[in-house]
């Protein structure tokens, strides 16, 4: 097994999810489950933070201009859908996206490059997204 790591930092306005958090200081963000083909992504999230960091949370995942997970700096097309799992204590997210040609996404270039069987785990605090990905290594 091989394990990469890194960190996608962020600039104010780029991602709406971490502005959100940016926004925030309380909140932070995980992912619980995540999987790709090459035509969709789908993942669960759980988020924590204080009432007004979730709603924030939750309003960038559903009305940002694209994707939260897409690389594209602009609107690339695709269609999402986000509903709300549970939103007690913490917030959790289901997302799933239908991947255009233009779209890019860490997940979707780790399908082409790595194929399939590779597990993803992130984090995300602040304008901060780390990524752990887990592979065959072949």
């Amino acid at each position: 097994m091989r394990e990469v790591v890194f960190t996608v930092d962020y600039e104010p306005g780029c991602n709406a999810v971490a502005d959100a958090l940016a926004e925030h200081g309380d909140a932070r963000g995980r992912s619980l489950s995540l999987h790709a083909t090459e035509s969709s992504l789908w993942r669960v999230d759980y988020a924590s933070g204080s009432a007004a960091a979730l709603a924030a949370v939750e309003t960038a995942f559903r009305e940002g201009d694209y994707y939260a997970d897409c690389l594209v700096p602009e609107n690339c097309g695709a269609t999402q859908r986000t509903e709300v799992l549970d939103d007690g204590e913490a917030l959790v997210l289901y997302s799933y996206w239908e991947r255009t040609p233009t779209c890019a996404s860490v997940p979707h270039i780790a399908l082409e490059h790595l194929g399939e069987g590779v597990l993803f785990e992130t984090r995300r605090e602040g304008r901060e997204y780390t990524w752990r990905v887990v592979h065959d290594g072949g």
